[in-house]
């Protein structure tokens, strides 16, 4: 009898010895093969070569009264040069032209809040994407951002409907990143502080990294 416990707890020792090493294989495993090294970046990992790259045309447009999303599109195209092979582009919105909408792979959008909605000059312009300029948004990348004078007065609703406007027109959306999760878009309240440009420029960032790997895939 005393044989067969013995062997029992053998058995249990041993099973749970293989279970512990199988565990702290899959945490430890990537760094035991790659050492200290290992790390992914959500923004700068790509499998290919990181040498080679196709140039992305970056489009941000905005409207801007006070001045404040003029500096939110700064931090933009601030965050949108780090991609490497980047070329960019911002324009207020009676600057663009019919050939820079269609030949950018990425269009970002920004506009100050009015009464809870984006400005009527985004609006107007986000209309003659078609109805003027008979253009094709279809898988270009898409971003957004605000701004606004209250907390709670509307900003994250301009960026949903420019989100939706987008998304209306086929494009692929993304935001800013705040280490592993993302964000709709970016928002500044007035004045614009350092986390908002942190925001904006991630955004651009972001948007310029997808862009990219977009274009380098199906090249």
């Amino acid at each position: 009898m005393y044989s067969n416990n013995k062997s029992v707890r053998t058995i249990l020792d041993i099973t749970c010895y293989l279970f512990f090493t199988i565990i702290l294989f899959f945490l430890t495993g990537p760094y035991l093969l790659y050492g200290s090294t290992y790390k992914f970046d959500p923004i700068t990992y790509n499998d290919s070569d990181s040498t080679k790259h196709t140039e992305i045309s970056i489009l941000i447009v905005y409207y801007s009264f006070t001045g404040n999303t003029e500096k939110m599109a700064k931090a933009v195209a601030e965050g949108a040069q780090k991609i490497p092979g980047v070329n960019v582009i911002t324009r207020t919105i009676d600057k663009v032209t019919e050939t820079e909408l269609k030949h950018a792979d990425a269009v970002l959008l920004g506009s100050p809040t009015y009464y809870g909605n984006m400005a009527g000059q985004m609006k107007s312009f986000i209309d003659d994407w078609w109805l003027k300029y008979k253009i094709s948004l279809v898988n270009k990348v898409g971003g957004a951002f605000s701004t606004g004078g209250d907390q709670t007065g509307g900003k994250e609703h301009v960026i949903h409907s420019l989100v939706i406007a987008m998304m209306n027109a086929g494009m692929i959306l993304v935001g800013p990143l705040e280490g592993p999760f993302g964000l709709a878009g970016a928002s500044a309240l007035d004045p614009v502080d350092e986390k908002a440009l942190k925001e904006a420029r991630s955004l651009g960032e972001h948007a310029a990294s997808v862009a990219q790997r977009f274009k380098n895939t199906i090249r």
